[in-house]
């Protein structure tokens, strides 16, 4: 994890010092991409190994990091189109797949928290009253911070590709099945900005969230 950090580190910095200089060499370029796709890797094996693990936290904060690492693709050619073309649809549909990739290590961090016997079988629960009070255990404030950048991050997207959609000369040669994907998009935001991670059922609902962004939403991107 720490080494996809220093690379992503490494991969934002030298974009930042290239935007500042308003030129690109096709050496910095493949430096760059080169920067990216080590630091994909790195992230790719920690994640693996958290979730064999059942390191939840751990898994969903460097989920999110590789989303954000993806979504520097879209920044960068924001100016340049304003079109929602196969390059966008390939990339959310990759950055869709990992948000919804974290789906069984939720699940995983739901039932420990509606059955925490399971997860720690010496605390004694035998009465209905220590069942609640293990149940109603509250969140800390980094497992929420982690929660909350997942969220936005399923937030943010939707509302981009709805914003890219909703482009008047974008609407105007929509098809039928295009359409359906910008109602379909608006319908998964509306859901996702009512997410709260302070409430008692926010994994249930978050869970509920991405089943439907797996299965309805992700064949509209293909």
């Amino acid at each position: 994890m720490k080494l996809g950090s220093l690379y992503h580190l490494k991969f934002r910095t030298e974009g930042e010092s290239t935007v500042i200089r308003d030129s690109r060499s096709n050496k910095e370029d493949h430096r760059r991409k080169n920067l990216k796709q080590l630091a994909e890797n790195h992230y790719s094996k920690a994640v693996a190994m958290f979730k064999d693990l059942e390191h939840g936290q751990e898994f969903l904060r460097v989920q999110t990091e590789r989303v954000y690492l993806h979504e520097s693709d879209l920044s960068k050619d924001k100016g340049s189109t304003q079109s929602f073309n196969n390059f966008f649809k390939k990339t959310y549909n990759h950055i869709f797949e990992l948000l919804c990739d974290t789906l069984p290590v939720l699940q995983l961090i739901y039932d420990a928290e509606k059955h925490p016997a399971t997860s720690n079988p010496n605390k004694c629960i035998d009465s209905d009253d220590n069942k609640n009070k293990l149940a109603m255990q509250p969140r800390d404030e980094e497992e929420i911070h982690i929660y909350d950048v997942l969220v936005k991050k399923i937030q943010n997207n939707l509302l981009e590709i709805s914003k890219s959609l909703s482009v008047k000369h974008q609407q105007i040669k929509m098809s039928g099945k295009a359409k359906e994907f910008l109602a379909t998009t608006k319908k998964l935001y509306l859901k996702s900005i009512v997410l709260k991670s302070s409430s008692n059922s926010f994994l249930s609902d978050l869970i509920a969230l991405l089943k439907v962004l797996k299965k309805d939403f992700l064949p509209l991107l293909k």
